[in-house]
C-alpha cells in the first residue's frame, strides 16, 4: 500500500479521530460551549470537527494532535459564531413591538429607514475579520471590560484594544463611504 492509498488516508484520519476522541472530547467540549457559548451546538460542533478531520486528514503524521484539533475547532467554532451572526433576529422584542407600532401608526417609511440602516450595520460588522467583530460585539452589546472580553477570546488586552480600534475606524470609514 502507497502513502497517498485513499483507504489508508482514511484509517489514518479514523485512528486520529478516536484518539482525539478519547484523549480531548471533554476539554475539547468546554472550549466549544466557551466559543460558541452554547453548550446544546457543542455536540454538533464536535461532529463537525471529526468531518473535517476526515475530509481533510494531512498526508503525514501529525506531530502535535491537539494543536491540530484545536485549530480545526478554531475555524469550525468561528464558522458556527459568523452563521449565528448572519442568522440571528437583530431586534429584542420590545423592539419588535416598537416597529409593529410604528408600522400601524403609517410611520412606514421610517422603519424602514431604521431597517436598512440596521442591515447596513450588519454587513459592515459581516466584512470585519471574525475577531475584530467578536471583540466589538462583546463590548458593545454584551457590555463586557477589556478583561473580560481578552479572557473570552483568550487574546491580550492590549489586542482586543487594537482590535476594538481597528474595528470601529473601519465601521466610521464604512459610514463615511455610504
Amino acid at each position: 500500500m502507497s502513502d497517498t492509498d485513499p483507504s489508508q488516508k482514511r484509517q489514518r484520519a479514523a485512528d486520529l479521530i478516536g484518539r482525539a476522541h478519547a484523549q480531548y472530547s471533554g476539554e475539547l467540549k468546554s472550549f466549544l460551549a466557551r466559543r460558541s457559548r452554547s453548550t446544546q451546538s457543542s455536540d454538533d460542533l464536535m461532529q463537525e470537527i471529526y468531518v473535517e478531520l476526515l475530509r481533510y486528514s494531512p498526508a503525514g503524521i501529525v506531530r502535535e494532535p491537539q494543536a491540530y484539533l484545536y485549530k480545526i475547532a478554531w475555524h469550525v467554532v468561528n464558522r458556527y459564531n459568523a452563521q449565528v451572526r448572519r442568522d440571528a433576529v437583530p431586534h429584542e422584542p420590545d423592539d419588535l413591538d416598537r416597529i409593529a407600532n410604528r408600522a400601524a401608526n403609517g410611520q412606514v417609511a421610517a422603519v424602514e429607514s431604521e431597517l436598512a440602516a440596521e442591515q447596513r450595520v450588519l454587513r459592515a460588522l459581516d466584512a470585519l475579520p471574525p475577531l475584530y467583530g467578536a471583540a466589538l460585539i462583546l463590548s458593545r452589546r454584551d457590555g463586557l471590560s477589556y478583561s473580560q472580553i481578552a479572557r473570552e477570546l483568550d487574546i491580550s488586552v492590549h489586542t482586543v484594544r487594537k482590535y476594538l480600534t481597528r474595528a470601529v475606524a473601519h465601521l466610521k470609514t464604512r459610514q463615511r463611504d455610504e
